[in-house]
């Protein structure tokens, strides 16, 4: 037997590990956006008004971020995001949160949406480590996360972070800045969400004397 010292004990993950979603097609069968159809890879696409939805729709009844849709091993994951006019199964059922069948329409405002389950399933790249930055986790959705980040943090993309009060978006930030080329530069953190809109500009960019009522000096801004 050997005396030499062991540093560490690796360990033996059991059997294979795999995350795997179903893969979603939506189609809007009537609204203002009648015919538009979108296949998606996404775990989760949402649906609204907004820019930042996987469905963008025209219609003024439905909600900036209306609903957010999941393909799960279980089924078609719905969940409302508090819309206005709500979220309906089959034109008589509101649904708060429900797993559906494939097949399934929603009626959100004026516009009908079916959603089709397509064939195979997508399986993202998992992480061979536990950890990025402060963020530990060995489940394979966190080291999904992880292989997201690993490929983001090196590149000089812009990155939204989003997520419920708590879910440690600010930690996930500073990891990936603290994984990029910037890490020995300074971090700046803005809460946009107390600044009032007419002064955001001034507060993120900077003033000069005189640019508006009360600017009696030159005044750096966050960046």
């Amino acid at each position: 037997m050997s005396n030499s010292a062991v540093d560490a004990t690796l360990t033996i993950r059991a059997g294979v590990e795999r995350l795997a979603w179903r893969r979603l097609k939506l189609t809007v069968l009537a609204g203002p956006d009648d015919s538009v159809c979108v296949d998606t890879d996404n775990k989760s696409v949402r649906i609204g008004t907004e820019p930042g939805n996987t469905l963008q729709l025209a219609d003024e009844t439905v909600s900036r971020f209306h609903v957010e849709i999941t393909g799960t091993r279980q089924g078609i994951r719905v969940r409302d995001l508090d819309s206005t006019n709500g979220t309906w199964l089959a034109g008589n059922v509101r649904v708060g949160e429900a797993v559906v069948p494939a097949g399934s329409v929603l009626y959100i405002g004026r516009t009908q949406v079916r959603i089709d389950a397509l064939a195979g399933s997508s399986t993202p790249e998992l992480s061979d480590r536990d950890r990025f930055g402060d963020m530990i986790g060995s489940s394979p959705e966190m080291r999904a996360l992880f292989a997201l980040l690993e490929r983001v943090a090196p590149s000089d993309e812009t990155v939204l972070i989003t997520g419920e009060t708590g879910t440690g978006k600010e930690v996930c930030a500073r990891a990936i800045i603290a994984a990029s080329v910037r890490a020995a530069g300074p971090v700046v953190v803005v809460d946009c969400g107390a600044i009032a809109p007419g002064v955001i500009e001034r507060e993120l960019f900077g003033h000069v004397r005189g640019a508006y009522t009360g600017a009696v000096a030159d005044a750096p801004g966050a960046f």
